[in-house]
C-alpha cells in the first residue's frame, strides 16, 4: 500500500460517495472554543484520542461492511484487487485504537469517562453483535447522541458543566441527526446501503429538523440570547429547503456552508466564544 492509500483507508480524504472521516473532530475543537481555557498537554492528548478513535470508527465501519454487497469503500477496492488481505485490513482497523488511551492525560475523570462512552457507542453502531447501524430504530442513538458527547467531553476537560453547554449540547443533537438524515437521503441517490427509513420519510425530517431547531432555539434564547444565532440559521435551512430536490444532497452534503448547512452558524458561536461576548 501507498501512503495516499492509507489516507483512502482511514477515509481522511473524500472517495466517490464517501466523506472524509476528518469532520468529527470539528465537535471537539468546537468544545475546546466553548470552554476558552486553552492549556496544550490536556487539548493535544485529547484531540489525539479522538483522532485515534475516528480512525477505528470509519475503518471498522467499512471492514464490517466488507460482505455487503450495496456497500463500497476503498478498502473493499483493495481486498477485490489483490493489494490487501481481510486479515491486514482488520490490523490496520485496530491500529489507531493504541492512540486512545492518551486519553487519560487530559487528567479529568468525566472526560474519560465520555470518551469511553462514545468509543463504545461508535463502535456498536458500526460492528459488534449490536450493529445499531443495521437496526431499524436503535440506529438513532448514534445519529443524536454522538456530536453532544464528543463536543461535551471536549469542553468538560477544562470547562465547567452549567445549562450554557447544555443546552449547546441539545442545539448540536438536532443539527448532527438533520446532516444524518442529509447522509440517508444521499443513500438513495447513490444506491449504496439499505435504506434505515423510507425516502419520503426521510424527506419530511429533513424539512422538519430545522423547525424544530428553531422552537428549540426560541426556547433557549430568553435565558441565552446567544441562540438566536440557532434561530436565524434555521429559518435561512427552512427556506433553502423550501425546493429542495434529493438530486441535490450530493452537492449539498460536500459543501459545509451550503445554505441547507449553514456552517456558518457554528462559526458565529465559537466567534463569541473566542471573544468572550456569549
Amino acid at each position: 500500500m501507498k501512503p495516499l492509500d492509507l489516507l483512502y483507508f482511514y477515509r481522511l480524504l473524500n472517495w466517490k460517495h464517501k466523506i472524509s472521516s476528518i469532520r468529527p473532530l470539528g465537535f471537539a475543537v468546537f468544545g475546546y472554543i466553548w470552554a476558552g481555557k486553552f492549556e496544550a498537554i490536556p487539548l493535544i492528548a485529547n484531540t489525539i484520542a479522538v483522532f485515534g478513535a475516528i480512525l477505528f470508527w470509519f475503518s471498522i465501519n467499512d471492514y464490517s461492511d466488507l460482505n455487503s454487497p450495496k456497500e463500497e469503500s476503498f478498502m473493499k477496492t483493495l481486498i477485490k484487487t489483490g493489494k490487501l488481505t481481510r486479515e491486514r485490513a482488520l490490523t490496520l482497523c485496530l491500529l489507531p485504537l493504541i492512540l486512545t488511551p492518551i486519553v487519560i492525560f487530559t487528567s479529568s475523570k468525566p472526560a474519560i469517562l465520555i470518551f469511553t462512552v462514545i468509543l463504545f457507542l461508535n463502535f456498536f453502531y458500526s460492528a459488534g453483535p449490536l450493529r445499531l447501524k443495521s437496526h431499524k430504530y436503535l440506529w438513532v442513538a448514534e445519529a443524536v447522541l454522538a456530536a453532544p458527547l464528543l463536543f461535551l467531553e471536549s469542553y468538560i476537560i477544562r470547562g465547567s458543566i452549567s445549562t450554557l453547554p447544555i443546552l449547546m449540547a441539545v442545539i448540536l443533537a438536532l443539527f448532527y441527526f438533520y446532516t444524518g438524515i442529509i447522509h440517508i437521503l444521499e443513500d438513495f441517490q447513490t444506491g449504496e446501503k439499505v435504506q434505515k427509513i423510507p425516502q419520503p420519510l426521510a424527506l419530511k425530517l429533513l424539512k422538519v429538523m430545522p423547525l424544530i431547531s428553531l422552537i428549540v432555539s426560541l426556547v433557549f434564547s430568553p435565558f441565552f440570547p446567544i441562540f438566536l444565532i440557532t434561530a436565524f440559521f434555521s429559518i435561512i435551512r427552512i427556506i433553502s429547503l423550501k425546493n429542495f430536490k434529493p438530486d441535490q444532497v450530493q452537492k449539498t452534503r460536500r459543501n459545509l456552508f451550503s445554505p441547507q448547512l449553514s456552517l456558518y452558524e457554528f462559526a458565529a458561536y465559537a466567534l463569541i466564544a473566542i471573544t468572550g461576548q456569549g
